[in-house]
């Protein structure tokens, strides 16, 4: 099976806030890859600014419930 080195982006936003919420930062980290990925592109496809912040809102809730 092929792997590929991957770098993922975290939007400044979304690393604002796992900054601002350490324990959900730390979740975040030792997150599997596909799960930062399905976090990261949730946010990026929002249209609106107030869909991204709910949507970081609830990513940080989740990481936090873990």
């Amino acid at each position: 099976m092929a792997q590929f080195d991957v770098e993922l982006k975290i939007p400044e936003d979304f690393a604002a806030a796992l900054e601002a919420h350490p324990e959900a930062g730390k979740r975040f980290a030792v997150l599997p890859h596909g799960l930062k990925r399905h976090h990261v592109l949730d946010i990026e496809a929002a249209t609106t600014e107030e869909t991204r912040q709910r949507r970081i809102e609830k990513a940080i809730a989740a990481l936090v419930a873990l």
